[in-house]
């Protein structure tokens, strides 16, 4: 897919760098496939993103069982006070009151 686009752009580029004058109805045209190549692009890049996203949590889930590497990390970030323990009264109180997670929540 990525090649196929590729050679698409590649096609247009060269159409529109040999022309010394420019023409105002190609100009239109160009920039309507500029637009839908722009748009075909962000989405295969969401979808190449996705791909990924579901590859890396598949890999995670079917890993080691016994592997409890994950606690030493969580604990290191506690430790370093990168993480915030969300289950302090204080935090709850201000989560609780946070207009975006309210309106995220449909509240």
């Amino acid at each position: 897919m990525f090649k196929k686009l590729a050679q698409q752009i590649k096609a247009i580029n060269e159409n529109s760098s040999y022309l010394p004058v420019s023409k105002p109805f190609n100009a239109q045209k160009y920039d309507a496939n500029k637009s839908f190549l722009d748009r075909l692009s962000k989405h295969a890049l969401e979808e190449y993103e996705k791909k990924m996203t579901i590859k890396k949590f598949t890999k995670l889930t079917l890993s080691d069982p016994e592997d409890f590497s994950h606690n030493d990390i969580v604990d290191k970030l506690f430790r370093s006070g990168n993480a915030v323990d969300i289950a302090s009264n204080s935090n709850i109180k201000s989560l609780s009151a946070n207009p975006k997670i309210l309106k995220d929540l449909g509240l």
